[in-house]
């Protein structure tokens, strides 16, 4: 499964957008791609970068952000569900 820590910061830096804190999304922004381990990763990322832009200079509705938080989480889920399963197999 993927790591739950992902989408917390991403709701993390959504809503210190909305609380006009920009210089802790942009933080949080940096940690979050610190974080990104694959492609899928990084894509999610950057939508939450794009998504937070956006709505941080008023191009952007909250619905957008609730639809975007909904990518990315279908993003996280495809990309986990393609890995496979991890362990070890008897021999």
């Amino acid at each position: 499964m993927f790591d739950i820590t992902f989408l917390l910061v991403a709701f993390f830096i959504l809503l210190a957008i909305q609380s006009q804190q920009i210089f802790i999304a942009a933080g949080l922004f940096v940690v979050l791609l610190a974080m990104s381990k694959s492609k899928a990763l990084l894509l999610a990322t950057l939508l939450i970068g794009t998504l937070g832009f956006l709505y941080a200079n008023q191009m952007a509705d909250p619905v957008l952000l609730i639809f975007g938080l909904l990518a990315v989480l279908v993003i996280l889920v495809r990309s986990d569900s393609s890995t496979g399963p991890q362990g070890y197999y008897p021999g």
